[in-house]
């Protein structure tokens, strides 16, 4: 079984767990293995989020990724 998954609404969680860290741009992407850039464009849905990443992000904020991907609340 095949899904789509929106990627905008994995920009609007993250760009809401980053506000509610405080985190600058490029403090996050240190802590997560990437450029403030990928940062911003993952806010901005500019760019899809590679799986590693995706990952990195999930247990960096202590969430799922079905909720950074907005299947689950």
């Amino acid at each position: 079984m095949l899904y789509y998954i929106d990627m905008s609404n994995f920009s609007e969680r993250f760009k809401e767990l980053k506000k509610e860290s405080g985190l600058s741009n490029e403090k996050l992407g240190k802590l997560l293995g990437v450029s403030h850039m990928t940062i911003c464009r993952w806010e901005n849905g500019q760019t899809d989020i590679r799986s590693q990443d995706l990952i990195k992000v999930a247990q960096f904020f202590d969430v799922s990724i079905l909720y950074l991907l907005g299947l689950e609340d």
